[in-house]
């Protein structure tokens, strides 16, 4: 799922467990509104373990682990285990709704330098071009550079898509992601949430226990 669509879905059940709404209610509501194909299937997955008794961590981990990451299932499971699901699923819609932001201003701010890149592969053959001889090919040289710009797109793409998932894995990765402009913010934001259910989690078992 996208970073909206994932932003939407959290907010959708924040606001029917914050509600008091059973949860196997608020499946059903949402499955009945048409939901994207992606959603649909995280919806049904979860609902599908809550029949079959399951904890809602339990059951996105064994009926929708394809479609959440590492980090959301923690933060689902500290935020059950705590008592307050809902705001577990506050906190996926802020940092979700923050990468979704991110992501968008990051496409923004590539806008002008890719279209610098391709006036710097087209100026320079633009007078190749109006007095183009036989043996000549600028129009050639033009289309390669092209498609050499764009593997190197590809492969950054590729490449930060590798990288975001590393981190979920390794603690190096995950703070030299953290000082890229904007997606950093919102990684940052991320953890803080993590680590604030963390200690609910961790206070609640600690009264229980005294």
């Amino acid at each position: 799922m996208k970073h909206s669509e994932k932003a939407t879905l959290y907010r959708e059940l924040a606001k029917l467990t914050g509600a008091d709404f059973h949860l196997d209610r608020s499946l059903t509501l949402l499955l009945g509104q048409n939901p994207s194909p992606k959603k649909r299937a995280f919806l049904e997955g979860l609902k599908r373990g809550l029949d079959a008794g399951e904890s809602v961590a339990e059951s996105i981990k064994n009926h929708a682990s394809g479609l959440v990451g590492g980090l959301e299932l923690s933060l689902i499971e500290a935020g059950e285990r705590s008592g307050k699901l809902a705001n577990a699923f506050n906190h996926l819609t802020r940092y979700f709704a923050a990468m979704d932001g991110a992501q968008r201003q990051a496409s923004s701010a590539l806008i002008y330098p890719l279209i610098l890149l391709h006036l710097a592969i087209f100026l320079p053959e633009l007078p190749a071009i109006i007095v183009a001889q036989e043996e000549d090919h600028p129009m050639q040289r033009i289309v390669l550079a092209l498609i050499g710009l764009w593997v190197v797109i590809f492969a950054l793409a590729a490449l930060w898509r590798w990288l975001a998932k590393k981190a979920t894995e390794s603690a190096a990765v995950d703070v030299w992601l953290n000082r890229v402009p904007f997606v950093g913010a919102a990684r940052q934001h991320w953890w803080i949430s993590g680590r604030v259910c963390a200690w609910h989690r961790h206070g609640r078992g600690s009264g229980s226990a005294g």
